[in-house]
This record gives structure tokens, C-alpha cells and sequence, in this order.
């Protein structure tokens, strides 16, 4: 199974964004994504539902 970290990673190269765009996106500061993206922060569950939003995916795909 892949982890949470690879997964945010991937999906942000498939949709060809940067860090700086995807935070926009999401609301957060370039330094939050960065440390979701690397593991250093966890993601709570209100995160989870907007990066799946922004990315296009279903919850039960991004989580398995």
C-alpha cells in the first residue's frame, strides 16, 4: 500500500502542480504543504477531504 506522503506527492505531479500552487488551493502556506508532502505533519481529517476535492479522487481511493 502506498503511504499517504507518496500519494500526495504523485497526485500533485499528475496534475502538474507545484507545491505553491496546490497550497493555494487548499488554503494553507507552501511550508504546511511541504511538511504534509514529506510526513514531518499528519493530515486531520478536514485536510484530507479538501485535498481530495481539489485532486478529483474518492476518499476510500486516496485512503487505500
Amino acid at each position: 500500500m502506498e503511504k499517504i506522503e507518496v500519494k500526495l506527492k504523485r497526485l500533485r505531479y499528475e496534475k502538474g502542480y507545484t507545491q505553491e500552487k496546490i497550497a493555494m488551493k487548499l488554503g494553507i502556506s507552501q511550508a504546511t504543504y511541504s511538511r504534509l508532502e514529506s510526513g514531518q505533519s499528519k493530515l486531520d481529517v478536514e485536510m484530507m477531504y479538501k485535498i481530495v476535492q481539489v485532486y478529483g479522487v474518492d476518499l476510500k481511493e486516496f485512503l487505500g
